[in-house]
């Protein structure tokens, strides 16, 4: 391996353990444990979630924006009352 091989493998390491990435992590984590909550509300509430909106939900890497989502849920009739769509 040449040295700028090794270098540069050094430096995706360090990327992928920086705080940065770790915090990012941490986020999309928090997101995601959001989404099944966020579908059974909507399923609780009998609201119809296209694939697309149930796609978003699910690649939403956003906290903050699923806690939104979920409050508006818990009140929602229409789907659109949820994702302003």
């Amino acid at each position: 391996m040449k040295d700028t091989e090794v270098h540069n493998c050094a430096r995706d390491l360090a990327d992928m353990y920086s705080p940065r990435a770790y915090e990012e992590g941490v986020a999309r984590g928090e997101a995601k444990s959001l989404a099944k909550p966020l579908l059974t509300v909507l399923e609780a509430r009998r609201i119809p979630v296209p694939d697309d909106v149930a796609e978003e939900i699910a690649n939403c890497p956003d906290a903050d924006t699923m806690l939104a989502w979920l409050r508006r849920a818990a009140l929602a009739t229409h789907i659109a009352d949820v994702f302003r769509v």
